[in-house]
């Protein structure tokens, strides 16, 4: 944790909630900068296979549940 190189190069990713507390974590050793290649498949599980309506589904994605990009907008890891 205290790498700082590693710490330059943005390995260690901040994660948590408001109730446990946001702390760093070691990150993947790979970078992925476009579209989730499972995005497609949150719509076929959730419904086809989990049995949730489309109101749920489009709930859940409104509330970052389920995400299509690895990076949000303002550049940082999801």
């Amino acid at each position: 944790m205290e790498d700082l190189q590693l710490r330059a190069r943005g390995f260690f990713r901040r994660n948590g909630s408001d109730e446990v507390g946001f702390h760093d974590y070691s990150g993947h050793l790979w970078r992925w900068n476009g579209l989730c290649p499972f995005a497609a498949a949150n719509h076929t599980v959730g419904h086809e296979m989990v049995g949730l309506d489309e109101d749920t589904l489009a709930e859940l994605h409104a509330n970052g549940h389920f995400v299509e990009h690895f990076v949000s907008d303002s550049g940082e890891p999801r």
